[in-house]
């Protein structure tokens, strides 16, 4: 699995520990998700697919380098986890 970074603005160490957590989160999450769902079999290491983590907004997409129809099955899966799964930033840093 790969996780591509898009960042437009320079991030503050705070934010880099935050959003760092955050895409933690997003991978224990999708990697739940791909274990579970059977058709999600197109390689055994999760190589094939990619995700895009938006910096700014703090979400996470399916990136078009994954192949179809993951890419479809994912997009919808993953809305789910960005609007009711996902902690909010403050609440995820490790003290």
């Amino acid at each position: 699995m790969k996780i591509n970074w898009i960042s437009k603005s320079k991030i503050s160490a705070e934010e880099m520990n935050e959003l760092l957590d955050l895409e933690y989160f997003y991978r224990k999450e999708i990697t739940n998700l791909l274990l579970k769902d059977e058709s999600m079999n197109c390689c055994d290491d999760f190589s094939c697919f990619t995700f895009d983590f938006d910096s700014k907004t703090s979400i996470i997409s399916v990136s078009k380098e994954t192949p179809e129809p993951y890419y479809t099955k994912l997009k919808r899966a993953i809305l789910g986890i960005n609007l009711h799964n996902r902690p909010e930033k403050k609440k995820i840093i490790a003290k």
